[in-house]
């Protein structure tokens, strides 16, 4: 699971579509076998929005006062299988590669073991 964050959401559009096209060309270049499986946007986060209230003149007037707003966006990507350990590391190699500035990127992962 590749969960993203970000004040823009722009960002988090743009990083998506060069995740999605880096594991088609992956997929189809046949440069890992058949490393990605499947890719699917499991949607987006309720957007997080905390509110600032600052008092512009602490001394005198009480009753002025400024509000400011911070919205974090989230999208969450799911890839569901990896042929080999090494086929996944690459593909991580490969998002650190295209990292975008302003787009915070956390990776998650699950194995499964046969018993």
């Amino acid at each position: 699971m590749l969960s993203l964050k970000s004040f823009e959401p722009k960002l988090i559009e743009n990083y998506l579509k060069n995740v999605q096209s880096l594991a088609h060309k992956l997929k189809n270049e046949q440069l890992v076998g058949r490393s990605v499986s499947s890719l699917r946007n499991t949607g987006a986060s309720p957007t997080k929005i905390r509110k600032i209230t600052v008092l512009s003149s602490p001394h005198i007037d009480k009753k002025a006062r400024e509000q400011f707003e911070m919205r974090v966006f989230q999208k969450h990507l799911r890839v569901d299988t990896f042929s080999t350990f090494l086929e996944f590391f690459l593909f991580v190699d490969l998002l650190k590669a295209i990292a975008s500035v302003g787009v915070q990127s956390k990776i998650k992962y699950q194995t499964r073991t046969k018993l």
